[in-house]
């Protein structure tokens, strides 16, 4: 991995003394924080830190969104099956009530023939 470099040409006098800094450069690197110089590209310490920051909680995100899919494919099918059963036990209800109904009209129909 390798930090995102910065042109010296971009670094302005501020950055030269640390004191007469705006709040927002102060966000950015003081050439003492400054790794090493190489082919007129500077690597700031900072960024190469916060940079490798990131890459470890996005590491650590793509683990968790792994386990979060392993999750929800393991919920999805207990809902599915879940709802197979609630299914599988209204349609045994509703098989249940059509009988007791049949068998009821059936009586009904042998008491009046007969």
């Amino acid at each position: 991995f390798l930090p995102i470099p910065l042109p010296v040409h971009n670094l302005h006098t501020p950055y030269l003394d640390p004191a007469s800094r705006s709040d927002f450069d102060s966000a950015l690197p003081t050439l003492a924080e400054v790794c090493y110089i190489s082919s007129g590209t500077l690597y700031p310490a900072r960024l190469a830190a916060e940079a490798n920051r990131c890459h470890e909680i996005f590491a650590r995100t793509v683990v968790c969104m792994a386990r979060c899919q392993r999750i929800f494919a393991l919920a999805s099918r207990r809902a599915i099956e879940l709802s197979l059963m609630t299914l599988s036990a209204g349609l045994t209800t509703t098989r249940s009530r059509l009988d007791k109904g049949q068998r009821a009209a059936e009586g009904l129909a042998e008491r009046i023939c007969s």
